[in-house]
């Protein structure tokens, strides 16, 4: 499954980088990853709300007992794994920085860190890693 219509509307802006674009750009971009991956965006919408919350490191996760079953997460998942392993990724951090003041990153099938401010790479690397050892859900 590809983002066609993020992609044209990324076309459409002149293929201008999320961090220079404004903030009516970034929203229509916000609309179209809704209409490409419904439910992703209000995945990292959640997680960086739970970090303004707790003003330090967190992550938001969730496993198929915290939606309609198994098969829904599933879509979650694949949107939500989709979408950080695109270019597009740019629009979401862009996103919760400019509204939340965060830093979000994709660390596993269910779940999307959080740090104020800037990303701290080193946490986020050994996060990722430890993540790697853990059973999937």
């Amino acid at each position: 499954m590809t983002m066609p219509k993020t992609a044209a509307a990324v076309a459409e802006f002149g293929l201008v980088r999320p961090s220079q674009m404004t903030d009516t750009q970034l929203a229509t971009l916000q609309s179209c990853l809704d209409y490409d991956l419904p439910g992703a965006m209000d995945f990292v919408s959640d997680a960086a709300r739970q970090g303004v919350r707790v003003g330090q490191f967190t992550y938001l996760s969730k496993s198929p007992s915290d939606m309609a079953g198994k098969e829904e997460w599933n879509v979650l998942v694949g949107y939500l794994a989709r979408l950080f392993a695109s270019p597009f990724r740019a629009i979401a951090v862009e996103l919760m920085h400019r509204h939340y003041g965060v830093s979000v990153a994709f660390v596993n099938c269910c779940i999307v860190a959080v740090w104020p401010g800037d990303i701290d790479e080193d946490e986020l690397w050994c996060l990722q890693t430890r993540m790697q050892r853990t059973p999937d859900c």
